[in-house]
């Protein structure tokens, strides 16, 4: 009887520690508000992840550094203290510099995703080349794909990206697409001055230094910008029609177009953004390029009867946004629609 009762108590021991090892391993990060919690995203050039990754990263004040190694999904989370910038390097076969990374400083908890890709040794590179569209790269030049969006990792399309040679004099900059993506060529081996700019405000990211690796290279980069951070007055914009699954109007929509357009002729201090939602019928890529689309079509309106482009800006949010509930034909009616947002008055 003694024996049965003390292999029970180690019965119920066992089960006790299994047990909080299970929920210490559970614990995850948790962004605060002073500290984000960055992911950092290891891949190489087709996208598989690279698990057992030294991630190392040094604050430039010299006061914080640290390391850690990427899992089996090529992930490494560690808290960062906002507004610090860092120096990103990453060890396996051989060092890789990824030049600086600015933690930007934001109201409420933050989580940010870098992703950090690079040419495995000895893997093999068929013609030597990696492209993406027109954009090839090669051993003297990387393929550097910029992804702008907010903190919702909504994009942020017509954001302008600058990037500024070490030389002060060499400049290279283009606009965001619908999804937020601008793709350059930039020489390997140097570092560049970053910027993003949209609707008047300019955003600094500090340096991006690219690495000289063996082979082509394409990089990375995901900046996270909030253009606008508060809307005084937000209205449904009615009676607007467009084609089924396209941002072609119809003619019908043009009286309200216009009383629109009257109100900010009347109103020169008056500021918008056109804000374009869907429902969910579809995949949540193709409403969210078509909720931009519209808002385009509205913007483009706009300037063209005169309004200027510094008072009106375009954004789609897809169906991040609803309404109503998607579960209903009325839900999903009211959560396809255009918004006017006012920012200044």
């Amino acid at each position: 009887m003694k024996q049965n009762k003390l292999n029970f108590f180690y019965f119920l021991l066992a089960l006790v520690l299994a047990s909080s090892k299970a929920s210490f391993s559970q614990q995850r990060l948790i962004a605060t508000e002073e500290k984000a919690l960055v992911t950092f995203n290891v891949i190489n050039l087709d996208s598989v992840p690279q698990s057992g990754v030294r991630v190392v990263y040094k604050s430039t004040d010299k006061k914080i550094n640290g390391e850690g190694i990427t899992n089996d999904e090529g992930l490494f989370s560690v808290l960062m203290p906002e507004g610090r910038t860092f120096r990103i390097s990453i060890k396996k076969e051989k060092n890789i510099d990824f030049g600086m990374f600015k933690v930007p400083q934001v109201v409420g908890p933050l989580n940010l995703t870098q992703t950090l890709r690079y040419n495995v040794i000895n893997e093999k590179i068929t013609n030597n080349e990696v492209s993406s569209g027109l954009l090839v790269a090669n051993d003297q030049t990387s393929l550097v794909n910029f992804k702008v969006t907010d903190y919702d990792s909504i994009p942020e399309q017509g954001a302008i990206i600058k990037c500024l040679a070490e030389d002060k004099k060499t400049k290279y900059e283009g606009v965001c697409n619908e999804e937020g993506s601008f793709d350059v060529l930039l020489p390997e081996g140097k570092s560049y001055t970053v910027s993003v700019e949209k609707f008047g405000k300019k955003f600094d990211f500090g340096e991006l230094r690219i690495p000289s690796v063996d082979g082509p290279l394409q990089f990375s980069q995901l900046y996270r910008i909030r253009v606008i951070t508060n809307y005084i007055e937000k209205f449904i914009l009615k009676n607007i029609f467009f084609e089924t699954g396209k941002a072609d109007l119809k003619k019908t929509s043009f009286p309200a177009l216009n009383d629109l357009y009257q109100s900010m002729k009347a109103n020169p201090k008056l500021k918008i953004e056109v804000a374009g939602h869907t429902d969910n019928v579809g995949s949540e890529e193709a409403n969210m390029k078509l909720s931009q689309n519209r808002a385009n079509t509205i913007r483009k309106y706009l300037n063209g009867r005169g309004i200027t482009i510094d008072r009106v800006t375009s954004k789609g949010y897809g169906e991040k946004d609803p309404l109503e509930d998607n579960a209903t034909e009325e839900g999903r009616q009211k959560n396809r629609r255009l918004e006017v947002r006012v920012i200044e008055h």
